[in-house]
């Protein structure tokens, strides 16, 4: 019982990191470029912890409660995402497409 409640902890906590993509805005210099990163970030991470409404962890370990923790941390997760992403834009930034980080 035990491995199975540390395996569903494991499972709710991976699903559910921030990502930060690439972003870039023409004419801008890399200190400017990490300071508005660094800021957006932080505000990211922030309107996570509003938007999940502070949760850290299930207080009692049912499944039903952890699988309901799961998906209100995963669309919190998505909405800081989307946040970060529109922090970067209003700044400025656009999104670095894939072929051209390749180049």
């Amino acid at each position: 019982m035990k491995i199975f409640l540390l395996l569903m902890v494991f499972l709710v906590s991976c699903s559910n990191q921030l990502t930060y993509p690439a972003m870039k805005k023409d004419g801008g210099s890399d200190q400017q470029r990490r300071t508005d990163t660094l800021e957006c970030k932080r505000q990211a991470i922030d309107y996570k912890s509003k938007a999940s409404g502070g949760l850290g962890g299930p207080v009692f370990p049912v499944a039903p409660m952890m699988m309901k923790h799961r998906r209100d941390l995963y669309e919190a997760t998505q909405a800081a995402n989307e946040f970060y992403i529109e922090c970067m834009e209003e700044r400025g930034y656009g999104v670095v497409k894939e072929s051209a980080e390749i180049q």
